[in-house]
């Protein structure tokens, strides 16, 4: 069903479905997965649904919370970032720039304590950067430019021990 070459929004939200996330076509624009049971990895088949602007993927009841590295760079997604993606504890990368993300960074990234990278750059996000990134005692990268944050620099930024790299340009 996902891979039908004219579907374009597929909902299979709040059931109990069980197994792997689903192949998706060339044309889906919208998948939402979430409130479900889903477990195992995400297909490598996904990168070949290059329409898809919103993939909602189930955070708290599933296995996706041993996910290590989230890659969903250079596409054309919007929209916030979820707050969720802080239940995500297992997270060592996160690779979400050239998007076009808005809002602000979420405080709840200050939870992935095992995050070593996280780019958000080239995005629309905006607002001041959390507080809560001090946190992140494992981090080596940092890249936050081409957004429009605003305010004072963190604190906690600058106790970072590990952090080797940091562009906020």
């Amino acid at each position: 069903m996902a891979s039908s070459p004219s579907l374009r929004y597929l909902n299979l939200s709040n059931n109990n479905f069980v197994g792997p996330i689903p192949n998706c076509s060339v044309s889906l624009e919208s998948l939402d997965l979430s409130n479900n049971m889903i477990s195992g990895e995400i297909s490598a088949e996904i990168g070949l649904c290059w329409s898809l602007k919103t993939l909602k993927i189930p955070t708290s009841k599933s296995n996706i919370s041993s996910l290590q590295f989230l890659t969903l760079a250079s596409n054309d997604l919007s929209g916030q970032i979820p707050s969720e993606i802080g239940r995500l504890k297992s997270l060592n990368w996160i690779y979400i720039d050239r998007n076009h993300f808005s809002g602000k960074i979420p405080e709840e990234i200050g939870n992935l304590v095992s995050l070593n990278h996280l780019d958000l750059a080239w995005n629309n996000l905006s607002g001041q950067i959390p507080s809560s990134l001090g946190n992140l005692s494992d981090l080596h990268y940092l890249y936050l430019w081409g957004n429009k944050l605003t305010g004072w620099l963190p604190t906690p930024l600058f106790r970072l021990k590990m952090l080797t790299e940091l562009d906020l340009s």
